[in-house]
């Protein structure tokens, strides 16, 4: 029988304004409960956005991306975690990303 785990992201929406280029956010990290405790993750694009994931595999991620001073770019991406010893339990959530270059 399938199972939900829960995820929880922190901070739950990134708006990030930068001089530098590329534009990165802060850290966003994942936090799970339920099942073994022991997860593998997945880092989606879920708008087909050209920001790109930091680390699609892990718990912890940025989000990056290359503007022009003065352009922005946005994209909603989930952190989807399964159980490791039980990969019928499985929990996502979703974020938005804004990245702005001043």
């Amino acid at each position: 029988m399938a199972g939900t785990l829960t995820v929880t992201l922190s901070p739950i929406t990134v708006t990030q304004t930068s001089s530098s280029n590329p534009v990165t956010s802060s850290t966003v990290t994942s936090s799970v409960s339920g099942g073994s405790g022991v997860y593998t993750y997945e880092w989606t694009d879920l708008s087909g956005s050209l920001i790109s994931i930091g680390s699609y595999n892990y718990p912890d991620t940025n989000f990056s991306i290359s503007l022009a001073p003065g352009d922005d770019a946005s994209g909603t991406f989930r952190c989807t975690a399964t159980d490791y010893f039980n990969p019928s339990l499985v929990g996502y959530k979703n974020i938005y990303v804004t990245l702005i270059r001043t």
